[in-house]
């Protein structure tokens, strides 16, 4: 659209409109803003000086006014407000994605909602957010920043601001090379070293990841001491916690500032208090050589594979450590379950029962599964699956997804309904190609579960129907996955 003319004065308007907003935005954040004034109204003259658009006898060529006293297209006057509403949990945005509605709405005296009204939107850093001219969020760049709506900035009448996180979906350790590849779920982007040159983001045989408070925590599975990478990506930046004496680190899980860490060759439950950053050390029963753990309430369960480095066998029965935690001093006891070399676990959706995938010998003694009941830690069925089952997955719907170390067969069974097969030994999922499927993980944002393929450096995901719902391509060691901040 043309502008007609353009006055000497409206110079002088533009620098009282942004002197104004600076004002009016040190009053209600403390975070440095940077101006983004946009008007709703689809005036262009800049001799329109006002906000909500109450033309009585401007010459704005965008509007229907033809006089004076023509003003049934334009919104006369500002509404009786009293709150504006916003997105009240962080607003989470990918690169290369669309951009997005921000969903700011008026509430006027009688609490009806309106969002016909000229809201002004204040970026806090535009390299990370910006807002487009059809007043929609737009990605920039990782990081995070603070969106700030105000009604009728002139009067300053009100505000509200909420935070904005730019940056991947999911995170994947590379076992091997030592990196973090990234996910972008929407756009099927994939950056397979997302901190590179970042230093010391260079993991040594990592084992494990878990994110929590907006960090992602690495586990380093290296002896004697085994090492957790704390890495910021709003920074980026990265610390380093020594776990001193913990020895080949397996396992890790945070809740309450509490960090859980399975050392296998050390044969214990490390707990590392972040705040005091002090560690307590629990003694695992003899010969435990533990691998994964799933926490529920006051206890910690431990899946012991018993293996015996002298004779490369494992140890019979296979067992479960449980570590009580309840009392003053940590009390450790075990289940016996029913096959050797149990190792990965995964607790059901009500966390009532735990399900336990033993792996058996990759030979005669082959694999199983035991469901745990957690009211009175007995076994209470066990689901033949046979071959060499690894990684286990249970989605929000109580489908158990269970991964084969021989082949790229995934089998489900539905927790739900008796252990029941969905894809049984007889008609499994199958990943095309793969060897074995390394991990698997159930994506809550997205309802998909996850398998990590290390033969042909892929991820695959399978939708809440179990079928195949999307292929990534990122590293060739894909050994387990995290969500993003």
């Amino acid at each position: 659209m043309s502008i007609s003319r353009v006055p000497q004065f409206s110079f002088l308007v533009l620098f009282l409109i942004l002197a104004i907003s600076a004002a009016i935005l040190s009053g209600c954040s403390e975070k440095d803003v940077t101006n983004k004034y946009y008007d709703s109204d689809d005036d262009t003259d800049s001799d329109d000086d006002d906000t909500a658009d109450d033309d009585t006898g401007d010459d704005d060529t965008g509007d229907d006014d033809t006089g004076d006293d023509d003003d049934d297209d334009d919104t006369a006057e500002l509404p009786d407000a009293k709150a504006i509403k916003v997105p009240t949990d962080v607003y989470g945005m990918t690169l290369g994605g669309d951009d997005r509605d921000i969903g700011a709405v008026a509430v006027l005296e009688d609490d009806t909602e309106t969002d016909e009204v000229n809201f002004v939107f204040l970026t806090s850093d535009d390299s990370v957010v910006s807002v487009t001219d059809a007043h929609q969020l737009r990605a920039e760049g990782p990081g995070s920043a603070t969106i700030t709506v105000l009604l009728d900035i002139a009067k300053n009448t009100i505000s509200a601001s909420f935070d904005v996180f730019v940056g991947p979906d999911v995170f994947l350790y590379d076992a091997v090379a030592g990196t973090l590849a990234a996910f972008d779920a929407d756009t099927g982007l994939v950056a397979s070293d997302y901190f590179a040159g970042l230093a010391p983001v260079s993991f040594t045989v990592p084992n494990a990841a878990f994110t929590y408070e907006g960090k992602v925590y690495v586990l380093n599975s290296t002896a004697p001491d085994s090492l957790v990478s704390v890495i910021d990506p709003n920074g980026p930046s990265v610390e380093t916690i020594t776990l001193t004496g913990v020895a080949a680190a397996w396992d890790l899980f945070i809740e309450n500032d509490l960090m859980y860490v399975t050392g296998n060759l050390s044969n214990d439950l490390t707990i590392y208090d972040l705040n005091a950053e002090t560690a307590e050390t629990v003694a695992l029963p003899e010969k435990c050589v533990p691998a994964n753990f799933a926490k529920t309430g006051d206890k910690v369960y431990v899946a012991c594979t018993g293996y015996d480095s002298n004779t490369f066998g494992y140890a019979s029965p296979g067992k479960l450590a449980v570590v009580d935690l309840s009392g003053s001093k940590a009390s450790v006891g075990a289940i016996e379950l029913s096959q050797i070399n149990p190792g990965s676990v995964a607790l059901g959706p009500n966390e009532d029962y735990l399900y336990v995938v033993e792996t058996g010998d990759y030979g005669e003694a082959t694999g199983k599964v035991d469901m745990i009941d957690l009211s009175d830690d007995t076994v209470d069925d066990t689901v033949e699956v046979g071959s060499a089952p690894g990684p286990i997955a249970i989605d929000g719907n109580g489908l158990a997804y269970v991964g084969d170390n021989f082949s790229g067969s995934v089998w489900v069974f539905d927790t739900q309904d008796n252990n029941a097969w969905v894809k049984g030994t007889d008609d499994p999922l199958t990943i095309a190609g793969a060897f074995w499927v390394a991990d698997l993980w159930y994506f809550a944002a997205e309802g998909t579960v996850w398998a990590s393929d290390w033969t042909n450096a892929r991820t695959v995901a399978f939708d809440p129907n179990h079928e195949f719902a999307a292929e990534f391509i990122a590293s060739p060691n894909a050994g387990g996955y995290t969500p993003a901040p």
